[in-house]
């Protein structure tokens, strides 16, 4: 098996080389889409593509879903965002731009997200910086609660997600409900 090292790191070509739609997909982001081929980069975007595309239409037999969480990690320069600006235009090609999520400013925006499309990609090339706003311990309020909610709504991928109760419950106060 020949395989393949990535700063510092051997990875086996079998797991670099994702078979059918996906695989195609993984070879037209590193031919067209980077100008620093990243084929550990593409076969995660491959996979969270998949995900997205199949989520909520595939499950197994005890009910979990194709709801997953990937970091891959990358010097600045290296050639990440081609592979979230890949995704970002075929789900945009496939008509599918509902399934792309903006970055939540809070636990309850993340709720009220997925409680509307359930099926969301949140795309981050960032992720260091977003990561340390959210674990700082400055961190605004608003910011802390959101990587629990995201461990919370993971872990409660087959079940219904019962979003936070409010004093106020009228208007945008009401509590979300995430029908997984």
């Amino acid at each position: 098996s020949v395989e393949i090292t990535t700063q510092n790191e051997t990875w086996p070509q079998d797991l670099l080389r994702v078979p059918g739609a996906l695989g195609e997909y993984c070879d037209w982001v590193n031919e067209s889409k980077s100008y620093n081929k990243q084929e550990l980069f593409s076969v995660m975007s491959a996979l969270c593509l998949g995900g997205v595309a199949m989520g909520r239409k595939y499950q197994t037999e005890t009910g979990l879903r194709t709801n997953q969480y990937f970091i891959c990690v990358g010097r600045t320069g290296c050639g990440k965002d081609a592979s979230v600006q890949a995704i970002a235009e075929v789900l945009i090609s496939a008509g599918m731009r509902e399934f792309i999520s903006g970055e939540p400013a809070s636990a309850q925006g993340l709720v009220a997200r997925v409680a509307k499309q359930p099926n969301s990609l949140l795309m981050n090339a960032e992720i260091g910086i977003w990561l340390g706003r959210m674990t700082s311990k400055n961190s605004a309020s608003h910011e802390a609660g959101i990587l629990g909610t995201m461990m919370d709504l993971h872990s409660k991928a087959n079940q219904v997600y019962f979003g936070k109760e409010y004093a106020n419950q009228g208007g945008s106060n009401g509590r979300e409900v995430v029908d997984r």
